[in-house]
């Protein structure tokens, strides 16, 4: 196994599809819709430091003959550690040929990358109504809380205590509010809930405080 030279920035097999990213500050490719969809979970994921699209690419050998490998994201995590990511269609994942080359790929990088591989598939990226939660909350990643609505929340509210969003509703109206404080502050972390369950009047948000 050695590795290759990396891939340019822009590629022409590559189709136009690009993602926003906040923790990377720029522009990502994505190779389909599901890859975005694993974005967006990135991006909401507390644990994530930062994460960098199809990183490095090497060659390994498989069956006798040297093949290519590049995964599709590679993710530093807040306590240090690495792992890549293979995102595939979970029809695709089942395939023998993949099965087969996925098994070698795990321990090619456990031997010689020095970090772990992980396959995420559809299975994971769109369980429920994570993807459409996640798209909708993450353009108000990119606005900033103002001071003041995060203070008057935090006087309001306690902290680790669960809330109904209409709840919530009828609190920042009585406070001045606008009602769209509340998906600000649940994309920036102030509030979590499951992701996989619509988000609605009645969904339950556990306050995780300033």
């Amino acid at each position: 196994m050695k590795l290759t030279r990396k891939l340019p920035r822009i590629s022409r097999v590559l189709p136009p599809i690009r993602f926003a990213s906040k923790l990377g500050g720029k522009n990502v490719h994505c190779d389909s819709i599901l890859e975005m969809g694993f974005y967006h979970q990135l991006e909401f994921d507390d644990t994530v430091l930062a994460y960098k699209t199809q990183p490095f690419s090497f060659t390994y050998e498989l069956d006798g003959k040297t093949r290519r490998y590049t995964p599709d994201v590679l993710v530093k995590y807040i306590d240090g550690h690495f792992e890549s990511c293979e995102v595939k269609p979970e029809i695709k994942a089942s395939e023998p040929k993949f099965i087969k080359k996925f098994a070698r790929l795990k321990e090619v990088f456990k031997s010689d990358i020095g970090h772990p591989i992980r396959l995420v598939t559809c299975e994971t990226i769109e369980k429920g109504h994570t993807v459409a939660n996640l798209r909708d909350l993450y353009r108000f990643k990119f606005e900033i809380v103002p001071s003041h609505i995060l203070e008057r929340v935090v006087s309001a509210l306690s902290a680790n205590q669960q809330y109904k969003v209409s709840e919530l509703h009828l609190l920042f109206q009585q406070l001045n509010l606008p009602l769209s404080s509340i998906k600000l502050l649940i994309a920036h972390g102030y509030f979590n809930f499951d992701f996989s369950k619509k988000l609605n009047e009645s969904t339950t948000l556990k306050f995780k405080g300033a």
